[in-house]
C-alpha cells in the first residue's frame, strides 16, 4: 500500500489480507496519515498470527508492505530502495497532486516475488 502525506486514501494498493491484520495495518495507517512530520527510513512491526508489516517512509509518502514472516534485512533494503525510487520517479506528479494513474510505482514488482 503507498499513501501520500494527507491522503487518507492509498495511491496504490494490491494483495488481500485477513481481516484482522487488515484492520491493524489500517490503524497504523490513520496514526501515521496523522504526524505533521515523519522521519524518512524504515521500520518494522510484529502483527497477529506471525505476520509483519514493513513501512517506507520518504519525503512525501510511505509506502507499508506486510510479510507472512519476518521479512529479511535484505527485504527491507528493498522496500526502501523502491520507495526512494517511487518518490524519485514521482517527484513532479506528487507536486501537482497528480492522479495515480499518471505515477510510476516500482512497488509492484514486490508482488511478482
Amino acid at each position: 500500500v503507498v499513501f501520500k502525506r494527507g491522503r487518507s486514501e492509498p495511491l496504490a494498493a494490491s494483495g488481500k489480507l485477513p481481516e484482522e491484520i487488515a484492520r491493524e495495518v489500517l490503524k497504523f495507517s490513520r496514526a501515521i496519515w496523522r504526524l505533521p512530520s515523519w522521519k524518512k527510513g524504515l521500520a518494522r512491526k510484529q502483527l497477529s498470527d506471525g505476520y509483519w508489516m514493513m513501512l517506507a517512509t520518504g519525503d512525501t509518502t510511505f509506502t507499508i508492505a506486510v510479510y507472512f514472516m519476518e521479512p529479511s534485512g535484505s527485504q527491507g533494503n528493498e522496500l526502501g530502495d523502491m520507495h526512494a525510487d517511487f518518490e524519485r520517479a514521482n517527484e513532479g506528479p506528487l507536486a501537482r497532486n497528480m492522479p495515480p494513474e499518471r505515477l510510476v510505482f516500482p512497488q509492484r514488482a514486490l508482488l511478482e516475488q
